[in-house]
């Protein structure tokens, strides 16, 4: 059983809160990985009535920044101790920036036939991490809600997060801490 924490309990509150109250709602709320994630398994359970709920989760890696025969030699060559400094600076050099370069995402849309409004809650591990991303208030994860027969309707916004490499719109920050567990991502 998922336990109804506050930070629980404000996502279901955001999601039924007039247009005009979510930026407000979004700046004010603190959340934990524990309820977003939450969040997400009911959805998915489909146990947020009326919502119908998709779910998506990957782990992209640019096709440029695969690992090369050589690469995995040099891996191998790692275990034992056998690697000249300069192929392991250059290969340290490329895993870093594999790591920077790709993309882990976790994405949550609502959906209801009879409500004129769609949900979306996504974040990546760059968005988890506590310096240096994107937000100056730290970590967080973005909410994004949208009209169904607005500008962007819930099936454009879908394709774009399923996309390869993902590109979600961007929408209001909520704080998202959780210092007892790891990121999900």
């Amino acid at each position: 059983m998922i336990p109804l924490t506050p930070g629980l309990q404000g996502l279901f509150d955001l999601v039924n809160a007039p247009d005009k109250e979510v930026r407000r709602r979004c700046d004010d709320m603190v959340v934990t990985y524990s309820d977003v994630n939450g969040f997400i398994v009911l959805g998915w359970c489909g146990q947020l009535v009326p919502y119908e709920c998709r779910t998506h989760a990957v782990d992209h890696k640019p096709d440029d920044f695969r690992f090369t025969p050589k690469d995995l030699a040099l891996i191998a060559a790692l275990r034992d101790g056998e690697v000249q400094a300069k192929d392991g600076k250059k290969f340290a050099g490329k895993l870093a920036a594999m790591f920077d370069k790709r993309t882990k995402l976790q994405a949550c849309m609502l959906t209801a036939p009879d409500l004129p409004t769609w949900h979306l809650l996504y974040f990546t591990q760059r968005d988890q991490a506590e310096g240096g991303n994107h937000w100056v208030e730290g970590q967080h994860v973005h909410y994004r809600r949208g009209q169904r027969d607005g500008r962007l309707t819930a099936d454009m916004v879908w394709d774009r997060v399923c996309a390869m490499p993902p590109n979600p719109p961007t929408g209001e920050h909520i704080r998202c801490v959780d210092p007892s567990e790891p990121a999900p991502c």
